[in-house]
This record gives C-alpha cells, structure tokens and sequence, in this order.
C-alpha cells in the first residue's frame, strides 16, 4: 500500500478484525504547540520528544479505533517560581474532559510506638516532581502497577515509602489499596484494561481466530484511565485545554486543539473497480507534553477491507484542510490526488509548512543527482584495487589495521552519505588481514615442528653431512665401495639442488606465505600467485612423495613423514587463500548489488520529478 501524506502528518495505520468485520484502522495527527496550535511541527520531531520522555521503545498510539475520545499527558509537577513546596496538585482539562491529582514531596510510613499507631512521615518539600508510574500507587505484584510505591515491601525492609501522586481518595492507612494515579497510558494488563479482552476458548479458536472474539469490549482500546476520557463521543477541532502546574514558568497554560480537520481516502479494489474511498475521522486521542508546550491530536477511522492484510487497498491518502472552511468535494479531493500523483503541476502539500516550494525544489534537485552519486560510489570504492603489497608480517599487519580502525572511527565520528557501505568495506578489509596474520603464525608453528622434528634425528648438522663422514670412513677400509657410494652421493645432491640440504628444502616451504613486492598489485592478483606457488610447491612435494615410497628401511620412512607434514602445510595455506579470494569476490559482488539496488531505486523515484 502506497501513502500519501503532509509532511506534518503523524500516521498510525493497522487491520483490525471486529464483530462487524475486517477494517483498516488509519489515524491522522498534528504535532501542535500549545502556544500556537496552527503551528505544526514535523513527524520526526514528535518522535524525537516521545522518545526523549517516553523511551525510545515507548508505544505512543497503538492504531486501534477507540470508543470514546480520551488524553494523556506526560511531565512533572512545578512549583510556583522555583519556591519548593511540600505538596501541590495538577490538573488537566481538554473539551468537557478532565482530572486532578494531588502531589506529594517523599513520604514513608514511620514505624508504630509502644502508644502510637503506624503514621505518615511529613513530606519533604519539592520543586519538581515526576508524574509517572513510578511515583504512583502500587509495587510488586500490585496488578494495576507493579512499578509504584506504596505497597507494604516483603520483609525485611527498613524504608516503606508512599506514593507522591494520589487521587482524591488519599491513603489513610496501610491497609488502603487505592488506584494508582497517572496520566499515562495503561498496560495492556492492568484490569481497568485486560477485564474488556473478552473470552478466548475453543469458540473462538473455531470461529474468531485471529480477531477479537465476539465478546470483545471495544473499550479495551482506550488507554487513558477512566477519568481520563470523555463519557461519550469525541473531541473537536478547537476544544479548549486547560494545565495548571505542569509548567516550569507558568502556573497555568491555556490552549486549545488546532482547528484543523484531518480528512483520509482510499484507493481500493472493488471487483474489477479502483474505487475512491473517504472514512469520516473522529479526534479520539490527546497527547500532551506541559514542559515541552507540545501536543498531539489524532483523528481515526476505518475502512472496511476484504482480507487481513488490507490486500485490496492500493493507496492511502491523507489531507488537512482549514476547520471553519467548507470541506472540498470527494471529487476535488481525487483529482488533487491525481494531480500529484502526475507531478505535471505544483501543489501545496502543507500551507503550515513556511518556504516549502524552496525546501521541495532543493530535495527535488538532491534526489535527480542521487543516481549518479551513487554510480560514482560504485566505480570509487573498490575493496580489490591494485596496492603496493610490501612483505606481509604480523607486525606490519596489526598496524594496517590499527590505521584502518581509525579510518572507521573517524567515518562514525561525523557520517556522511554512503559512511555505511565505506566502513563495510574497511572492516572486511581488516577480517582479511587478521586471515592473513593467522596464516603466518600457521607457517612459523609449522616451521618450529619441522625443526624440533629435525633436532631429534640429528644434532650434528644435516642428513648430508653424516653421510659425508661415513664416507670418509668408507675411503680406507673399503675404497671400492667408498667409490661407489661417491657417486650415488653426488646424484643425489644434484637432486637437491643448491641448498644440498633436505631440511633447509622443507623450511622453504612453509616460509612466509604472503610475500611482498613493489610492483602494483590487486589484493586478488597477488592471492592468486600465492596460490600457483603453492600448487607447485605441492606438486614437487607429490613427486618426491613418489620416489620416497621406493625407499626401504628408515631413511624411506623419515623422508615420507617430512613430505606428509610439508603437503598438510601447503594444504592448510592453499586453504586460507582461497578463503580470502572468496571473501574478496563476495565484498565486490554485494556492493555491486547493493548500490545497484540503491540506483534502481532512485531512479525511479526520481523519473519524471517536477516541482
């Protein structure tokens, strides 16, 4: 379902399955400012005060149809010029509802005397006192306020406090289990709320499920404590509101809701109809923050829809028009939408908004140069680019990457548009080099068994050496043989090649296995090489393994465990390079995709866009 809305529009929208049906619940509000209620503030600056006060996970309107119209209200209670006062009260009124609460600085209950009963401390003065939950009646395991204070604790205690906020029905004795006093919105299992969910058994599960079963009191939706609604009907486009003592420099606040009448429209499928559909909205709900001088109003109602999803509603449109003017026509209202869904002539969406032609001609510009931003991005950020690789240590390596993190930290510091991809990007780049760094110690670990191994066979030098000495011993008792053996030597050393040393042949290849050098290469091109190096490396090791099988006794033995230690080296290494090749592949390929769906997408949104 596409939307359409004023930039001041707050938006609460959600199927709901009632005993007359399926409906789609849109509710349209104004974030106003007490002192001027036609001024209206943006979506984005109600969310940002609802999570400054209520918490960001706070739940601000649960898009259900409410019965009757009701406020809340969140704040504190002030005292008069910063003068700190031991009690006081607040009191809020909007349209012909209202409600009074009595203010208390801490209280406790101080123990009972041999001749004295248990009695209530006197209040501590106050300048400023929350009204939330927390300060009214209730404790653990209080079901209308687990959060509050009152309650006699679990012993053992040493502090039983009373609640700083109380109706007119004070506490006279511990005994006393009053309601708990807030402005706030109730839990979904406070009984006030939970005794209207209805009944929920194997008739509902048969007949009901997913909706609310046939007994469902619509009342339920109403969040407010009872003396917080109207006793029938809804508020009205210019109700006076009323707060005394929730204000840090004024005693009272007069306001009043804005006079603005919120209107909501529908395109739907009707059979093989695009239907142009209104729902009359009604202002069921009020919020207000004192301190901050805000307010909220939402106006709802619903649509009948044919499935849960609201699957045959194509498009919501949402409108605001001037209360003491006379409302457009359902058909004036279809051709604006039309109007602006062609984007061939300009139209006001919001005449609350000041400079809004220049502000929507400057976005207007930033979204058509969007595109190309983003393909230069594309092009620009490379993760397989050609570098200089210099020798690869694990030192040189954790600098790399030290360097890189600052990089990254610098990018959080102040993020620009695409900080996100760059940093992806530079944290992929540091997972390869700690591949790398693991590699190396893999390679020196191998090297220190090989030497280790070699130290136990031999303590006088190499194999050849020892050779060479029994030779010697050969040359004068038995110089036909001693001959003979000569010439199988210098065979075999030339077989070795120049290093003469089987052992300083096997070191080499476990040697450092990333390499540098000067010249220019892609990460990708010099894993590559890597990779050919190793498989020679691996083939020779296959075809001395051969010739080793045809060896007898020890000798033979020794040179094939050597082999079969060097070949799990090489596997091991070939193992991680090809690792880091496919991380490689895989960082390219899902930027690639990612801003290719990025540039998809605003061009789209940008075909054909005109103000």
């Amino acid at each position: 379902m596409k939307t359409i809305k004023e930039l001041t529009h707050v938006l609460f929208l959600r199927p709901v399955g009632l005993r007359g049906g399926l409906f789609l619940s849109v509710a349209v509000g104004s974030f106003f400012h007490l002192d001027e209620p036609e001024k209206i503030g943006t979506e984005i600056d109600m969310w940002k005060l609802a999570a400054e006060t209520l918490g960001k996970d706070a739940l601000v309107d649960a898009a259900s149809p409410k019965p009757v119209g009701e406020f809340l209200a969140h704040g504190q209670c002030w005292a008069a010029g910063g003068v700190p006062i031991s009690s006081s009260e607040v009191s809020i009124q909007v349209g012909n509802a209202s409600k009074k609460l009595y203010v208390f600085g801490e209280r406790e209950w101080l123990p009972a005397g041999v001749e004295s009963p248990l009695r209530i401390s006197e209040p501590k003065p106050f300048v400023n006192m929350p009204l939330g939950w927390e300060q009214a009646y209730g404790g653990e395991g209080y079901a209308m306020n687990v959060l509050g204070r009152g309650l006699k604790p679990k012993p053992p205690f040493d502090y039983w406090p009373l609640p700083n906020v109380e109706t007119s029905h004070f506490i006279r004795s511990a005994e006393d289990r009053p309601e708990p006093a807030c402005f706030g919105m109730l839990d979904f299992v406070d009984p006030r709320r939970y005794r209207n969910l209805g009944t929920y058994d194997q008739a509902w599960v048969e007949q009901r499920w997913p909706h609310y079963p046939d007994d469902f009191d619509q009342s339920y939706f109403n969040c407010a404590a009872p003396d917080q609604r109207l006793t029938q009907g809804f508020f009205a486009p210019g109700d006076p509101i009323r707060i005394h003592h929730m204000h840090p420099a004024q005693s009272e606040l007069i306001s009043r809701l804005p006079l603005h009448r919120h209107r909501a429209f529908i395109r739907q499928h009707q059979g093989d109809n695009l239907m142009f559909v209104e729902a009359p909205l009604s202002i069921d709900t009020v919020w207000l923050w004192p301190e901050h001088e805000r307010g909220l109003m939402l106006a709802r109602g619903l649509f009948p829809i044919s499935d849960d999803d609201g699957d045959d509603v194509e498009m919501l449109f949402t409108v605001t028009e001037a209360f003491n003017a006379q409302p457009r026509s359902l058909d004036e209202w279809q051709e604006e939408l039309n109007r602006r869904l062609k984007r061939q002539v300009p139209f006001d969406l919001s005449p609350l908004v000041p400079d809004l032609d220049d502000t929507l001609k400057s976005a207007a510009a930033d979204l058509k140069a969007l595109p190309d931003k983003l393909r230069k991005m594309k092009s620009d950020i490379d993760i397989d680019a050609p570098v200089t690789m210099p020798e690869m240590t694990p030192e040189t390596l954790r600098v790399e990457n030290l360097e890189t993190q600052a990089k990254i930290d610098g990018l959080l510091a102040e993020p620009g548009f695409g900080a996100a991809e760059h940093i992806a990007a530079l944290r992929k780049s540091m997972q390869a080099r700690e591949t790398a760094i693991q590699a190396l110690k893999d390679a020196d670990v191998q090297k220190a068994k090989m030497l280790a191994e070699m130290s136990k066979t031999d303590t006088h030098g190499s194999p050849m050496d020892a050779v060479r000495e029994q030779l010697e011993k050969l040359r004068e008792t038995n110089p036909e043989m001693h001959e003979k053996a000569a010439a199988e030597l210098a065979g075999l050393e030339a077989k070795l090649g120049a290093a003469n040393d089987p052992r300083q042949m096997m070191l080499d290849s476990v040697e450092n296995p990333l390499p540098g050098g000067n010249i220019p290469m892609r990460p990708s091109e010099s894993l590559a090489k890597t990779e050919r190096d190793l498989l020679d490396q691996r083939q020779q090791l296959l075809d001395k393994q051969a010739e080793a099988l045809s060896k007898p006794g020890a000798e033979g033995k020794l040179d094939r465990l050597m082999l079969e230690q060097q070949l799990e080296s090489i596997d091991s290494g070939l193992q991680q390079v090809r690792d880091g090749l496919a991380q490689i592949i895989k960082a390219n390929a899902d930027k690639d995709r990612i801003l290719d769906q990025f540039i998809e997408m605003t061009e789209k949104m940008t075909k054909d866009l005109e103000f």
